[in-house]
């Protein structure tokens, strides 16, 4: 299992640095995440392996679909929570979709203070400097559009959530 756990990590990096960088996760990303993963519990795990990808696949993706019908999230998004739960099955899909939802909101309130209270902005510089990033930059183009954001910021830190708290 720790070949899949890698897996996801992966996965979850390259989507999270395409999202920041270009507000979209390739879809070859989440197609080759899906393949890889669909042939790896074929060769470890038969047809049981097959089927337990397979749930994982479809919670990602109804899970997911459910906010892109409601404007929430992207298309890549859908596809990522997909390839997310080929790899790791629909326990961990779901416990990650529900931290990304309270993640979200914690962003989203964030956002709302930079914009419009300036003790606000000092705020937040101050808790990026305190998980060690020094400036904004890389998060600059976000910042300045506050109506939206890449969900994979809310997505990575509730995936390290559920896989350290033992709950996927």
């Amino acid at each position: 299992m720790q070949l899949a756990e890698g897996a996801a990590a992966v996965l979850l990096i390259a989507a999270g640095v395409a999202d920041i960088r270009t507000r979209k996760i390739p879809n070859k990303l989440n197609l080759l995440a899906v393949v890889t993963a669909l042939l790896y519990y074929t060769v470890v795990d038969g047809m049981n392996g097959i089927v337990t990808s397979g749930f994982g696949i479809l919670s990602g993706f109804g899970l997911l679909l459910l906010l892109y019908l409601a404007k929430a999230v992207g298309a890549g998004d859908v596809k990522f929570f997909a390839a997310l739960g080929a790899w790791t099955g629909s326990h961990f899909v779901w416990n990650t979709f529900c931290y990304s939802i309270l993640y979200g909101g914690v962003i989203a309130l964030m956002y709302l203070l930079y914009h419009y209270r300036s003790w606000g902005r000092r705020f937040i510089l101050m808790v990026l400097l305190v998980i060690g990033m020094k400036s904004y930059d890389m998060l600059r183009e976000t910042v300045l559009r506050p109506s939206t954001f890449p969900f994979m910021l809310a997505v990575i830190p509730a995936a390290l959530t559920v896989h350290f708290l033992g709950t996927g």
